[in-house]
C-alpha cells in the first residue's frame, strides 16, 4: 500500500538589520538639545544620539535605527542631580519614546493619530506636553506613565507648546492662526491670543515670564506682555476676552522687524535670556537682544535730552514730556548668522555663560546633514559670530545615488551628487571622502585600492583609495551622464552605459606616474570599444561567464549581446516603462530587471523568455541583485522597501523596512549573507542574513494582521476627527486605542477565564499547564500577575475593551487585592476607572451593591497607608543624602563628571534597542 508523504516545506534564513547597521547619519534635524555639559543630542532619522561635543563622536544611541518611522520633535530635561536626565522623541506615527540618561526606554506614549509636532516637560520634568498635527493637545504623566488629558480646540496643526508655571498654565500655537491659553487643573481653553492674521511657526516666554514672543508667516515678530489680572485695566481686560478668574491676560505691545521673508519655525532664548534666536526656513539664524533695565533707562535719558534740545531750538518754553517707554527700546535686531545650509533645528549651550551677557555658543542642526556650533557675541552694535566646530565627516551631505562593495567584502563605495565615501564594514565608519562630482554610478577595481565613479556630466574618475587623490579624470567618457557601469568577469575592464546612446568598453592598464616625474606607474583606464544604441542606455549588466552582455534601454527593453563580437543575441520585452536595474545570477542562466512599471522579471537567458512577473513594489524599482550563487533576488524600489524573492519557485519571501527616504542603491556580499542599501535620506544600511528560519505563512499572516491594524487605526482617526467636527468635548482621555492595548485586553480575559475554570475544579483535579509552568501559582496569583503586567500607559486603553461581563467578574477580585495589600496602586487606579466608566450599569447591578460597599471601607485606608509609606521612605532618603554630603562621600556620578571635565573618557559607545 502507499504511505503517505507529508510536502517538503522550503525553508529561508531571515534577513534583518545589522547590528549599528546605519551609516552616515549625523542629524536628521527634527531637533538639538544639549544632555550635559558637553554632550548634545539631536534625532537621526529614527534614534536620537548623544554625541561628545568636543570629539564629535557618538556616545549613546537611543531609539531602533531601523524603525520606519522617523522622530519629528524632541525635547530634553535636565534636572538637578541625582534625578536623570530625561529626553523625549516624538515619531512620525504619533507615538512617543521617553529614555532616561542610561538610554533605557521608559515609557512608549500613544496617543496622537498624525505626527507628534512639539513637545514639552512641564515644571521640574513630572508631566510632559505634546502637540501634533492632527490638532491634539495631551498633557502626559511621566511619573505614573499615563496620559493625562487630552484638550481640543485647535482647528490646525500644533507647532509649538510654552508653560507659564506661575501661574499654573500652559500655552499652545497652531497654524489655525490662534494661541490658545490652557488650565490644566480645570482642563478649559481659559483665553484665546488672536492677534495673528497667518499661521503661528513658534513661540517662546521670557525666562522672567513678563513677555510672550511669538513668530507667523510675516516679516514681524510679535511680543506680548504677560500681565497680572489684578493690575490689568478694565479695557485691557475686555479685550483680552479671557475666562473670568483668570490670574494673568496677554497684551499686545507691538512687533520688531525681521530681515528674512521666510516663514518662522524657531524661537530660542539664551545667553541667560539676553539673546533671542529667530529661525526661519532659510540659512539665516536672526538674532535679537535684549536690553537690561539700566541699558533702557540710558536710552530713553538720551531721548529726553535730545527732545529738550529741539524744543530750546524751536523756542517752545513748555516742559518736555518724560520719554515714553516703547517696545524698541526692549529688544532690538543685533544681526544675521549665514550658514552652509537651511537650518532644521538650533539650540543655545546653557554651559557656554550664565552671567547673562549676549555671549556664548549656539548648535544648529542643517539641512544637509550636518551639525555646527559657532560662538555668538551681541554685545557690540553688530553681532560678531565664528564657527567652532562642524560634524559633517561621517556623512554625505546630499541624497545618495549608487553603492558597490569590494572582492572581499571590507569596504562599502557610497556616491552622492557631491563626492563618494568609502565605509568600513567591520568597524562602521567612514575611512576616506572622494571629493568629486555627481556621482550616478560606482565600483571597486580588482585588488580593492582604486574606484571608479561615473558623473552626470559624462566623466569617469578614477581614485587612490589609499589617499584619496583623484588619479585621473577622463571627460569625455560619455557625451552624457554614465548612468551605469559593471566590472568584466576577468577583472581585466569594465563596460559603462550613457545617455549618449553609447556603451563603452574600458580596460585597465597602468602608465607612467606624472606626479612622480615618471619613476613609478599608476593605474589608468584606457577605451577599447564601443557600442551604439538606438536609445538611452541606463544598466548594463556582463554575465558572469562572460558570454553575454545585457543592456537595458530607454524604449523599455534589455538587449543581449555577446560580450567578445559585440553581436545581438536577444532582445526582452515586456515592462511597460524603461528597466533601471538588472542582474544575472551567477550560474548565468537567470536574468532579473526592475522596471519604472513596479515590476521585477525574471528571464531565461537561454530563449528569453519571462519565467516569471511580480509586481513587487508600490513605486519604482530602483534596483535588483541576485545573493550569492543562489537564484533569491533583492529588490529596492522609491517605496522605502528592500524585499527578497526565491527566483525558483517564484516565492514572496519578505519585507525589509527601515529607509525614510526612497532607495537608490543595492548591492550584496558575495556570499550573499549581507545586503547594503543606500537612501535619500543620505544613510547606509546594512542587513545581514540570520540563522533564524522563517515560515512563509506565518509571514503572511503577520502581514495581514499589521495591514488590519493600519486599518483600524485609519478608521478609528476619522471617527475621532467626525467626532471633532461635530463639536464634541474640549478635554478627552489621553491615550487610543492600539494593538498593545488590544492585546493585553485579550490576554486578560484569558486570564479571567481561566481562574473561572480553575475555581470550578473540585479537589483532587489537575491543575492548567499553564499555572503548573509559571511555579503552581495559584489561580489569583496568575491573574493578578497578568494585570500588574499591563503597561501602565496601555491599562485604561486595554480595560475600556472589556466587554461588560468580564468587568462584572473582574470587580470583585481587585477588592480583594486591595483588601490584602496586593498592587494597591495599578489596582485602585484600575478600579477607579472600571467605577468611572461603567458608573450607571454598576450601580444598578445588584449583586455589585455589596462590593461597592465594602470598597467604601478599606479602599482609602489602604492608598493613604501606601501614602504614608511613600512619605516616610522620601523623609528618611533626604536624611540619608545629607549624611552622605556631610560626610564628605564622593558618589560614582561625582567621579565621572570630574574624569569628563579633565577630558577622561568614561563612556563608549552604546545602542540602546
Amino acid at each position: 500500500p502507499e504511505t503517505a508523504t507529508m510536502p517538503q516545506v522550503k525553508s529561508y534564513r531571515r534577513f534583518g538589520p545589522a547590528e549599528e547597521g546605519c551609516l552616515g547619519v549625523i542629524s536628521s534635524g527634527a531637533g538639538v538639545a544639549y544632555v550635559g555639559e558637553g554632550q548634545v543630542a539631536t534625532t537621526t532619522l529614527s534614534t536620537v544620539t548623544v554625541y561628545n561635543h568636543r570629539t564629535g563622536e557618538a556616545v549613546q544611541v537611543l531609539g531602533d535605527q531601523f524603525e520606519s518611522d522617523p522622530i519629528t520633535a524632541l525635547a530634553v530635561h535636565v534636572p538637578p542631580p541625582p534625578r536623570p536626565t530625561l529626553i523625549a522623541g516624538g515619531t512620525h506615527d504619533g507615538s512617543i519614546h521617553l529614555w532616561d540618561a542610561s538610554g533605557e526606554e521608559i515609557v512608549c506614549f500613544r496617543g496622537h493619530r498624525a505626527e507628534v509636532s512639539a513637545l514639552c516637560f512641564l515644571g521640574d520634568g513630572l508631566q510632559l506636553a505634546s502637540g501634533s498635527n492632527d490638532t491634539d493637545f495631551i498633557v502626559w504623566d511621566v511619573v505614573a506613565e499615563k496620559g493625562v488629558v487630552r484638550l481640543h480646540g485647535h482647528s490646525g496643526p500644533i507647532t509649538a507648546i510654552a508653560e507659564l508655571p506661575r501661574y499654573d498654565l500652559l500655552l499652545s500655537a497652531s497654524k489655525d492662526h490662534h494661541i490658545r491659553v490652557w488650565n490644566p487643573t480645570t482642563q478649559h481653553c481659559v483665553q484665546t491670543i488672536v492677534g495673528h492674521r497667518n499661521e503661528v511657526g513658534a513661540m517662546t516666554i521670557t525666562a522672567d515670564h513678563t513677555r510672550l514672543i511669538t513668530g507667523s508667516t510675516d516679516s514681524e515678530v510679535r511680543v506680548w506682555a504677560i500681565v497680572d489680572a489684578a493690575d490689568a485695566d478694565p479695557g485691557q481686560l475686555e479685550a483680552s476676552q479671557a475666562a473670568e478668574g483668570v490670574p494673568v491676560i496677554f497684551v499686545p505691545l507691538g512687533a520688531v522687524t525681521r530681515q528674512s521673508r521666510e516663514r518662522v519655525i524657531g524661537l530660542h532664548l539664551g545667553c541667560g535670556g539676553s539673546m533671542l534666536a529667530c529661525q526661519a526656513v532659510d540659512k539665516a539664524v536672526e538674532f535679537f537682544r535684549f536690553r537690561t533695565e539700566p541699558e533702557i533707562a540710558k536710552r530713553l535719558k538720551r531721548r529726553e535730552k535730545r527732545a529738550k534740545a529741539k524744543a530750546e531750538d524751536d523756542g517752545a518754553g513748555a516742559a518736555v514730556a518724560s520719554a515714553e517707554r516703547t517696545l524698541d527700546d526692549e529688544i532690538f535686531s543685533c544681526g544675521v548668522m549665514r550658514c552652509g545650509a537651511k537650518v532644521r533645528a538650533l539650540c543655545f549651550d546653557p554651559y557656554s555663560t550664565n552671567d547673562g551677557t549676549p555671549k556664548g555658543s549656539i548648535t544648529v542642526a542643517l539641512s544637509n546633514n550636518t551639525l555646527e556650533t559657532y560662538s555668538i557675541d551681541g554685545s557690540a552694535k553688530s553681532l560678531d559670530y565664528n564657527k567652532l566646530s562642524d560634524q559633517s565627516f561621517a556623512g554625505h551631505r546630499t541624497p545618495l545615488r549608487a553603492v558597490a562593495m569590494c572582492e572581499n567584502d571590507a569596504l562599502i563605495l557610497s556616491t552622492s551628487n557631491k563626492g563618494a565615501k568609502v565605509w568600513d564594514v567591520k568597524s562602521r565608519k567612514c575611512i576616506r571622502t572622494l571629493d568629486g562630482g555627481y556621482g550616478l554610478c560606482c565600483m571597486f577595481v580588482p585588488g580593492s585600492r582604486h574606484a571608479v565613479v561615473g558623473t552626470r556630466s559624462g566623466e569617469l574618475l578614477l581614485f587612490e583609495l589609499s589617499s584619496g587623490r583623484l588619479i585621473e579624470k577622463i571627460e569625455e567618457a560619455h557625451d552624457g551622464a554614465i548612468w551605469s557601469m559593471d566590472l568584466q568577469p576577468d577583472k581585466h575592464g569594465f563596460v559603462t552605459g550613457g545617455a549618449d546612446k553609447s556603451v563603452n568598453i574600458w580596460e585597465f592598464e597602468l602608465v607612467a606616474d606624472e606626479e612622480n616625474e615618471g619613476l613609478s606607474k599608476r593605474l589608468s583606464c584606457a577605451h577599447l570599444k564601443a557600442l551604439k544604441m538606438t536609445d538611452d542606455v541606463l544598466s548594463v549588466k556582463f554575465s558572469p561567464d562572460q558570454r553575454f552582455l545585457a543592456v537595458a534601454l530607454l524604449d523599455s527593453t534589455v538587449k543581449v549581446f555577446f560580450s567578445d563580437t559585440l553581436k545581438f543575441f536577444l532582445s526582452l520585452y515586456g515592462h511597460k516603462l524603461p528597466v533601471l536595474a538588472m542582474d544575472i545570477s551567477r550560474d548565468s542562466t537567470l536574468i532579473a530587471t526592475g522596471s519604472g512599471d513596479k515590476n521585477v522579471k525574471l528571464w531565461g537567458l537561454d530563449f528569453g523568455d519571462c519565467h516569471k512577473s511580480f509586481l513587487a513594489h508600490q513605486d519604482v524599482v530602483t534596483g535588483v541583485k541576485f545573493l550569492g550563487s543562489s537564484h533569491y533576488v533583492a529588490s529596492v524600489s522609491k517605496d522605502k522597501t528592500v524585499k527578497l524573492w526565491d527566483g525558483d519557485s517564484f516565492e514572496y519571501i519578505l519585507t525589509l523596512s527601515g529607509h525614510q527616504a526612497e532607495i537608490s542603491g543595492l548591492t550584496a556580499s558575495h556570499n550573499g549573507g549581507l545586503l547594503a542599501t543606500v537612501s535619500h535620506d543620505r544613510s547606509v544600511r546594512l542587513w545581514e542574513r540570520s540563522d533564524e528560519l522563517i515560515n512563509l505563512d506565518e509571514e503572511r499572516e503577520l502581514e495581514r494582521e499589521e495591514a488590519d491594524d493600519r486599518e483600524a487605526a485609519e478608521a478609528e482617526a476619522t471617527i475621532a476627527r467626525a467626532q471633532k467636527e461635530q463639536g464634541g468635548a474640549e478635554a478627552d482621555r489621553a491615550t487610543r486605542q492600539n494593538v498593545e492595548s488590544l492585546k493585553s485586553a485579550d490576554r486578560l480575559i484569558e486570564a479571567i477565564e481561566l481562574v473561572e475554570v480553575e475555581l470550578a475544579k473540585g479537589p483532587g483535579e489537575p491543575a492548567n499547564p499553564l499555572l503548573i509552568a509559571y511555579g503552581n501559582l495559584k489561580p489569583l496569583e496568575y491573574l493578578l500577575r497578568v494585570v500588574e503586567k499591563i503597561p501602565s500607559v496601555e491599562l485604561e486603553e486595554a480595560l475600556l475593551v472589556l466587554p461588560f461581563a468580564y468587568v462584572l467578574k473582574l470587580v470583585p477580585f481587585l477588592n480583594d487585592w486591595i483588601a490584602g495589600g496586593h498592587a494597591v496602586e495599578v489596582c485602585t487606579r484600575g478600579l477607579l476607572f472600571l467605577l468611572k466608566v461603567h458608573h450607571n450599569q454598576i450601580v444598578a447591578n445588584e449583586a455589585m451593591v455589596e462590593v461597592v460597599q465594602a470598597l467604601q471601607g478599606h479602599v482609602h485606608g489602604k492608598v493613604t497607608a501606601l501614602k504614608d509609606a511613600i512619605g516616610f521612605n522620601m523623609a528618611a532618603l533626604r536624611f540619608l543624602e545629607q549624611e552622605v554630603k556631610s560626610a564628605g562621600i564622593r558618589t560614582f556620578e561625582d567621579v565621572e563628571a570630574a574624569a569628563a571635565g579633565e577630558g577622561v573618557p568614561t563612556k563608549r559607545l552604546k545602542l540602546v534597542k
